[in-house]
């Protein structure tokens, strides 16, 4: 449920659960993950389907 609410809108870019701002692409040492753009003051992360 948390998931449908975080890619409402636009179905491929997920939103922030905490700020409410779309999220970005980012590569992670292991794997690549959707994190808030807001990193540092936010660290909301999602993982990517690669």
């Amino acid at each position: 449920m948390l998931l449908a609410q975080a890619f409402e809108g636009d179905y491929r870019t997920p939103t922030c659960a905490a700020c409410g701002v779309k999220m970005v692409e980012r590569e992670g040492k292991a794997v690549p993950f959707w994190g808030c753009i807001n990193y540092p003051a936010c660290r909301v992360r999602l993982p990517r389907a690669v």
